[in-house]
């Protein structure tokens, strides 16, 4: 069976930066997935489309098909003495921020005598994603876990 919308299907894969080093993987569970829900990046959605249980195979994604390039506009200097409530605020922490009814994790990427630099890009914005994938299963989604996760990732649910 090809992979196509509302399938099932269970991957594992590892996924590298341009000079090799992983970055992420699989764990000796492969990952399960309803094709067309929108929880992988568009490139790896459409490389595994028409593929079926055995494949195996290479997909290299730009950021445009992956988590996006960078937004400078999400890269806020912001005074030392706003987040001074914060204790022990260090470069590489992670922050949450909002605006009105948005929230946001923040990277704390640098910290000055009077500022502190705020990164809100995903972590691998503007990296190409390599992804060496087996698919390991496909088959149709039932109806009942077609609802499930329609539910389940419904805006406000809390769970995605």
């Amino acid at each position: 069976m090809k992979i196509n919308k509302s399938h099932m299907i269970s991957i594992n894969y590892t996924l590298k930066s341009d000079d090799g080093l992983t970055i992420d993987k699989t764990s000796s569970d492969p990952i399960i997935y309803l094709t067309g829900d929108g929880k992988i990046v568009p490139g790896l959605e459409r490389a595994l489309l028409g593929r079926r249980a055995g494949d195996i195979f290479h997909v290299s994604i730009p950021p445009e098909d992956g988590y996006g390039p960078i937004d400078k506009s999400l890269v806020i200097k912001v005074p030392k003495e706003k987040l001074d409530q914060i204790a022990d605020l260090k470069v590489g922490a992670k922050i949450r921020g909002t605006s009105g009814t948005t929230s946001k994790i923040f990277l704390v990427t640098d910290i000055d005598e009077d500022h502190i630099i705020l990164d809100g890009n995903h972590p691998l914005a503007g990296t190409n994603l390599n992804y060496y994938v087996q698919v390991m299963d496909v088959r149709l989604a039932t109806k009942k876990e077609k609802r499930a996760i329609k539910k389940c990732c419904a805006p406000g649910s809390g769970c995605c």
